[in-house]
């Protein structure tokens, strides 16, 4: 954001168009249903994802790596349908 130069309207509607560019993050809890790889059953994650409905694939699997987990075998898991998927918050 750039406060300056311009007269007032022109920095208002600066931060307007900034602040209208920044998404939504929700965040799911995540938790194994089996033993993936390394990942033992019932071991949870929190993903942060900018999708409504479930994490992609690459957030689940940013997921898995912060998680400690970033063995191959491991980071191939990241399809949701492996995870208990809910909605926090």
């Amino acid at each position: 954001m750039n406060f300056s130069t311009g007269n007032g309207k022109d920095r208002q509607v600066r931060i307007i168009n900034s602040l209208t560019k920044i998404k939504s993050t929700r965040a799911f809890k995540l938790t194994a249903k089996r033993t993936l790889g390394k990942i033992p059953k019932g071991f949870v994650i929190q993903v942060p994802s900018q999708s409504l409905s479930a994490p992609t694939a690459l957030e689940v699997e940013k997921a898995i790596i912060r998680a400690g987990f970033d063995d191959s075998l491991s980071r191939g898991y990241q399809a949701s349908g492996n995870w208990i998927v809910e909605k926090l918050g």
